[in-house]
């Protein structure tokens, strides 16, 4: 069996397709299947997908009216074998280890889902926003693995609510019956904050895995202002399946609901879709979604308390006026932080610069005594040569000599010496006697 099933929802995405398959073709984890539906496209979409499929023998295709992502994903997992399921989207690339690092954690686990980090891709600067934390907050991870009942009142604002950074048991998610939406705007919201709700172990990965490209006016967050009421009854489906199971995670769902909210509303560019929304949370979706009236310390970003009392109170006009006035300031404040990153990067880089100075300097000292160094060595080593080269002779003679000692011993105890003494004996005697009588 394949230990990930990755699944990919293709509409027109010719001009970052190639990236895609490239960066999923890639992965280090190999025993992987790549499932591409393709959602009706009128561009050359198809055609790279037959183009990859013929050098890869792991990518399966197929083919449907454009039903939206959704309807994609759900036919993609209906043909899934995997042991995981991981749904990436075609303009958006990929670490090379990230099916790797995350099916890791899972199976070693047996998470049923398993959460990693996403770097936030800008497509217009081609610059990257490492590990960006409304993708993967470690602030709301409380434990390695964790669910409902042990993270209740963040199990819903850990992570934001898409597929890409999640990687799903199969068997998990057959078990629930579980779904995409078939809409055309936030298919995934019912599927992923469903899972997450139900599943018994959850675990995260915190680095950032994912390149989600922004900025790209042609994906349905960039044109949201054509139905921006869907993701709106996409949270209402949430609300309604997890109170009908009777797990509904209030505080974490109100909290959740409220910044997809304001999101939703600073992403819709048109006057009329504004109004719209604005009137349907008011008539009826703000309490469909449990958004009321509460206490300041309710609210896990601060300014949100503030906020719902303008969008239940104010007139459209002033409500309008305090968005747009509470985003500039947003704005502002991160236009700051941004300076004040930037002065510190700077600092940093200039202290870089100087200690990689520093470095050359000490690294030319060290140059320096390592060439006297090897020079002495050098010295040293034929001084060695020269001395193991006296021992070799003087061990040489040493043995000349012990031979000569060895030959001088058995002629003393040879009978020829022995009878030589006896003989020079006597006249030596006589000798010593006449030199006495004379003295």
């Amino acid at each position: 069996m394949q230990k990930v099933s990755v699944i990919i929802p293709v509409y027109n995405g010719e001009h970052y397709l190639r990236q895609c398959l490239d960066s999923v073709c890639n992965q280090t984890l190999r025993e992987i299947e790549i499932i591409c539906v393709d959602d009706g496209s009128s561009d050359s979409s198809f055609q790279i997908l037959e183009e990859y499929q013929r050098k890869d023998d792991r990518i399966r295709l197929f083919q449907q009216q454009n039903k939206y992502a959704g309807t994609a994903r759900n036919l993609g997992k209906k043909h899934a074998a995997g042991e995981y399921l991981m749904f990436w989207d075609c303009d958006d690339f990929f670490e090379p280890d990230a099916l790797e690092k995350l099916y890791t954690k899972a199976s070693c686990l047996q998470a049923d889902i398993c959460v990693c980090g996403g770097n936030k891709y800008f497509h217009n600067t081609q610059k990257t926003a490492p590990n960006v934390s409304s993708y993967l907050n470690p602030k709301y991870v409380l434990n390695e693995v964790f669910n409902r009942m042990t993270n209740e009142d963040y199990i819903l604002n850990f992570a934001n609510a898409v597929p890409w950074n999640k990687m799903f048991r199969r068997q998990f998610i057959e078990n629930i019956h579980l779904d995409f939406q078939e809409i055309r705007n936030g298919n995934d919201i019912y599927f992923t904050q469903c899972a997450l709700v139900l599943a018994d172990r959850i675990t995260t990965v915190n680095e950032g895995l994912i390149n989600y490209r922004v900025n790209n006016e042609t994906s349905l967050t960039g044109t949201l202002s054509k139905s921006p009421l869907v993701p709106l009854s996409a949270w209402i489906s949430v609300e309604e399946k997890l109170t009908e199971l009777n797990v509904f995670p209030e505080k974490s769902f109100v909290n959740k609901v409220i910044g997809a909210i304001t999101a939703l509303l600073r992403n819709v560019k048109e006057p009329e879709p504004f109004i719209e929304t604005v009137r349907f949370l008011r008539n009826e979706g703000l309490e469909k979604l449990h958004i009321k009236e509460r206490e300041e310390d309710f609210y896990y970003v601060k300014w949100h308390y503030e906020f719902v009392k303008h969008l239940m109170n104010d007139s459209l006009e002033d409500f309008q006026t305090y968005l747009m006035h509470q985003t500039y300031l947003q704005l502002t404040e991160r236009t700051a932080e941004k300076a004040i990153q930037n002065v510190r990067l700077k600092n940093q880089g200039n202290e870089i610069k100087k200690l990689k100075a520093e470095c050359k300097k000490e690294t030319i000292k060290n140059e320096k005594a390592e060439k006297k160094l090897e020079k002495k060595n050098k010295e040293l080593e034929k001084k060695n040569r020269e001395l193991e080269k006296k021992n070799r002779e003087l061990e040489k003679k040493d043995r000349q000599i012990a031979k000569a000692q060895d030959e001088l011993d058995n002629i003393r105890h040879s009978w020829s010496y022995k009878i030589g003494q006896k003989i020079v004996w006597l006249p030596s005697k006589i000798k010593q006697i006449f030199a006495r009588k004379k003295r």
